[in-house]
């Protein structure tokens, strides 16, 4: 379990819900023998079509199903925190999954309904495509001509090779790329290759349902995400891809051992997948305070701006920020606001 901090804190992070433009005109195709492989042409008329999405692995199909939750159960990580002037519902989220999460439990709902914003960390609905992918080009790629061998260890580099392989996946696509850049644009590329969508990530649910109906708040803005990573020293970097590339391969199997846990509104099983197991890592210290701490006291500093404003508010945040000692949860009881968990 402690090895698998980053890849779980990446699959809970609405950073993935941008990632795939680094890897823009990337075609998903099959060559003649029907194995999927990702390329920068469009994929040939002769050759077949990709899997249809029905046929793609659901998040149970690699563990016990005896202990799965269904869509409909009654946990999840919901809490509210209320004042003489404000109530604010707080539901730690997941930003990738698949139709069958749905419905969600009635009491999310009912608080959903209850409140008159929607906050989230990220509305990417309202950006312009074309300007948002040069921005993040701008960041997460190399605009001096360097090249992304140059700047990973060679351990890092030989395992970034057996996986671009392993996967169909041309090295020409991710070569002037960032370290942390490619970390997500394969996270990203695996979710969506075992069916799992951001079109089911909880955000979008609810930013779909709130769309003309609720005011709608973003606790941070794309500029703040992408300065995280990319103030990332070369070390930082390296570590974060290295990581991500050794469990990429059973990325299947960590979604879905973290939905059981979020299904079943597990704190202190999500707390040690995540934030434990990261603090762990070589350099785990550094990344936990830029990934998790300094992040969680900025959206906590937003909730108590709700507080002060008044109002009933919906948050919707991903499930590892509202975790552990130094969570957003414990950072407002901190202030002295009172949190119950649902």
């Amino acid at each position: 379990m402690k090895q698998r901090g980053i890849m779980i804190w990446l699959l809970l992070s609405s950073t993935l819900l941008w990632s795939p433009f680094g890897v823009a005109a990337v075609h998903k195709c099959t060559d003649d023998s029907g194995r999927v492989v990702f390329q920068d042409k469009p994929c040939s008329d002769s050759a077949p079509p990709p899997p249809a999405p029905a046929t793609a692995k659901t998040p149970t199909a690699t563990v016990d199903n005896t202990v799965a939750v269904p869509a409909t159960g009654s946990g999840r990580l919901l809490w509210v925190l209320r004042s003489s002037t404000a109530t604010v519902y707080m539901l730690g989220s997941i930003h990738f999954g698949q139709r069958q999460m749905y419905p969600l439990p009635p009491l999310v709902m009912e608080a959903y309904e209850d409140s008159s914003a929607l906050a989230v960390e990220l509305d990417l609905g309202g950006a312009d495509a074309a300007d948002m992918a040069q921005f993040i080009t701008a960041k997460g790629m190399y605009a001096d001509g360097g090249r992304l061998k140059e700047h990973v260890s060679a351990e890092t580099w030989a395992l970034l090779e057996q996986v671009s392989a392993s996967q169909g996946l041309p090295l020409a696509l991710l070569e002037r790329q960032k370290p942390w850049f490619v970390a997500m644009s394969l996270l990203s590329l695996a979710l969506k290759r075992d069916g799992y969508s951001e079109e089911y990530g909880v955000e979008q649910h609810f930013l779909k349902r709130a769309r003309g109906s609720k005011r709608i708040i973003e606790l941070e803005t794309l500029a703040q995400q992408l300065d995280i990573f990319d103030s990332f020293s070369a070390e930082d970097q390296d570590i974060f891809l290295r990581h991500t590339l050794r469990d990429l391969e059973r990325s299947s199997e960590h979604f879905a051992t973290m939905l059981q846990l979020w299904q079943r509104g597990d704190e202190s099983g999500l707390n040690e997948l995540i934030n434990d197991s990261i603090k762990d890592m070589p350099g785990g210290d550094r990344l936990f305070q830029a990934l998790l701490v300094q992040r969680n006291a900025t959206m906590a500093g937003r909730i108590e701006e709700m507080v002060r404003r008044g109002g009933r508010y919906f948050v919707v945040v991903g499930a590892g920020h509202f975790l552990g000692e130094q969570g957003i949860v414990a950072q407002l009881r901190g202030q002295g606001h009172h949190v119950d968990r649902f």
